[in-house]
C-alpha cells in the first residue's frame, strides 16, 4: 500500500506557527552588549518555573544554559555545555502533587535544579541533545555538530509547543522527539569518543555538503598558495567545492559540472583539471571555469601503447574474482602494493620481477565491508584506506602494522597527502566528511 511522504497542510501550519512562537519568545529576552559570546544565539525559553536560582525562565543557547530571573533585565550564566557532568530527571513532592524537574551537575560540583512540570521530558531531551552535540564536536573535532544539534533543538521546541494539536492528528510527538536526538543516542551508546591514537592524529573533520544532501567525497586535491592555500573536493553529484586551507572554512563559490567528477589534477596552482566524460578546466583564483574550459578526450585514442608480457600475471588463483582498486609503487624497496576492492588482502610485488613477495591480511570488524579503497605513502609509512571507514598504517620496510585510525562512518573513497604535513581522507555519502590528519603526530602503538 502506498504511503504518502507529504506533510499534512494542517500539521505543517501548526508546526510553523509553533516555530514562530518560539522565535518570538527568544526575541523578547534582554540583549545587552556582550550578553552573548561569539557565534552564540538563543534557542528556546522555558515557561515560568521555580529553580535553585529563584523564580524565572531557563534559556538555552547553542553554547550555554542561562537563567532569566523574574523581573531582571539581565541573564545569569548557569553553565557552558562542556561543563555539564550529568543531567538527571528528578521529582519533588508536595501534599497535593508530584512535580517533575531536572538536576544539572557541573564538573566543578555545582548543582542546578529546575521544577519544569509538564516541560520536564522535552527539556531533558533538548538539554541532553545540545550537551551531547557539544561533546561530539569536541571529541570528533567536527564543528558542524553544534549547528546540527541546535537545529534539532529548535524543531523539538516547535513540536513541544503544538504537542496537543499534533496528537489530535495521531502523531506520537514523544516518539518523534526521541528519534530525532541523534547525538544523545550516540552518547548513550558510548560512541562519542575516539580512541586516543586516532584523536592525537586527527586535526579536524569538515563537511563539504552544508545545506545540501550528503554526497560521496570522490576526490580531494590540495593547492598550496601560501596564505590563500585551497583544499578542493569533488562530490558524487558533480559539484566541486573549495575550502580555505588556512581557516578550513568552506567557500561560498563552487563549480557545478554536468557529470560526476572522477578525479582532480592540478598542472599549476592556477588551474585544476576535473576528469569526467571529458576534462573540465577550473580557474582556482576565481573558482569558475577557465575561458577554454573543456578539453575533449578522444576515447578512440591509444590507452595502452605496449604491454610487457612478463608483467601480465595472475597474482592469485582466484584473481578473476578479485577487483584491483588501487596500487602504490614504493621506490625505496622496489615494491608495488596492490589493494583489492572485495577482499581484505594486500599483495606486495617485486617491481622488477613482478613476483609476489608478501601477502598482508587486514583485520576488519565487519566482514561485509572488507575491501581496500586507496593507498598512499607518507614518509616511511603506507596509509591504507578501507570500505570499513578505517585507515590501516603499515611500515613500508618491515610490513608491520603500526596502528588503525577510525575517523569515518562509511567507506573511505580517497586519500591525499600534501608533503609530510597533512593527509586528507574523504568518505561515502553515509558519512560525507573530509578528515584532516597530522602525519607528524603519529605515535605507533
Amino acid at each position: 500500500m502506498f504511503e504518502s511522504i507529504f506533510v499534512n497542510p494542517v500539521v505543517l501550519s501548526l508546526f510553523l506557527k509553533s516555530w514562530q512562537q518560539n522565535c518570538d519568545q527568544c526575541s523578547r529576552l534582554p540583549r545587552h552588549e556582550n550578553e552573548l559570546v561569539s557565534f552564540e544565539w538563543f534557542l528556546c525559553v522555558s515557561g515560568l518555573i521555580k529553580t535553585s536560582c529563584g523564580l524565572g525562565h531557563l534559556v538555552l543557547t547553542n553554547r550555554r544554559l542561562l537563567f532569566h530571573k523574574l523581573g531582571a533585565n539581565t541573564l545569569q550564566n548557569l553553565c557552558r555545555m562542556q561543563q555539564i557532568e550529568k543531567v538527571t530527571k528528578v521529582n519533588t513532592y508536595s501534599i497535593f502533587s508530584q512535580v517533575g524537574g531536572l538536576q544539572i551537575v557541573t564538573k566543578d560540583g555545582q548543582k542546578i535544579t529546575a521544577n519544569l512540570k509538564k516541560q520536564q521530558e522535552m527539556w531533558y531531551l533538548i538539554l541532553c541533545e545540545m550537551w551531547a552535540a557539544k561533546m561530539y564536536s569536541i571529541e570528533q573535532k567536527e564543528n558542524d555538530a553544534i549547528l546540527i544539534g541546535a537545529e534539532t533543538v529548535l524543531v523539538l521546541m516547535a513540536l513541544q509547543n503544538c504537542k496537543s494539536s499534533l496528537q489530535s492528528h495521531f502523531i506520537n510527538v514523544d516518539q518523534v522527539a526521541s528519534n530525532m536526538c541523534c547525538y544523545f543516542k550516540l552518547k548513550q551508546a558510548g560512541c562519542l569518543k575516539l580512541s586516543k591514537h586516532t584523536a592525537d592524529v586527527l586535526q579536524k573533520k569538515m563537511n563539504p555538503n552544508i545545506d545540501n544532501e550528503c554526497q560521496t567525497v570522490v576526490d580531494i586535491l590540495y593547492i598550496p598558495k601560501g596564505e590563500r592555500s585551497q583544499l578542493w573536493c569533488a562530490l558524487g553529484n558533480g559539484v566541486v567545492r573549495v575550502f580555505d586551507a588556512n581557516e578550513w572554512e568552506l567557500e561560498k563559490e563552487f563549480v557545478q559540472t554536468n557529470q560526476t567528477v572522477g578525479c582532480l589534477f592540478s598542472p599549476s596552482s592556477h588551474q585544476i583539471w576535473a576528469g569526467c566524460v571529458n576534462i573540465l578546466i577550473i580557474n582556482t583564483d576565481h573558482i569558475n571555469f577557465s575561458k577554454n574550459s573543456l578539453l575533449i578526450v578522444d576515447l578512440d585514442g591509444v590507452a595502452i601503447k605496449a604491454v610487457k608480457p612478463s608483467c601480465m600475471l595472475k597474482t592469485t588463483k582466484d584473481a578473476e574474482a578479485m577487483i584491483l582498486e588501487c596500487f602504490h609503487i614504493v621506490k625505496p624497496t622496489k615494491e608495488i602494493w596492490l589493494g583489492y576492492l572485495n577482499t581484505n588482502r594486500i599483495l606486495v610485488l617485486d617491481s622488477e620481477t613482478y613476483e609476489i613477495k608478501d601477502t598482508i591480511s587486514l583485520k576488519f570488524d565487519s566482514t561485509i565491508q572488507s575491501g581496500i579503497t586507496a593507498i598512499i605513502g607518507v614518509k616511511d609509512m603506507l596509509w591504507i584506506a578501507t570500505k570499513e571507514g578505517t585507515i590501516h598504517i603499515y611500515n613500508l620496510y618491515s610490513h608491520q602494522k603500526l596502528l588503525v585510525l577510525e575517523g569515518h562512518n562509511d567507506a573511505i573513497y580517497c586519500l591525499h597527502v600534501t608533503g609530510d604535513r597533512y593527509i586528507f581522507s574523504g568518505a561515502g555519502s553515509a558519512d560525507s566528511k573530509i578528515a584532516v590528519w597530522r602525519a607528524h603526530m603519529l605515535t605507533p602503538v
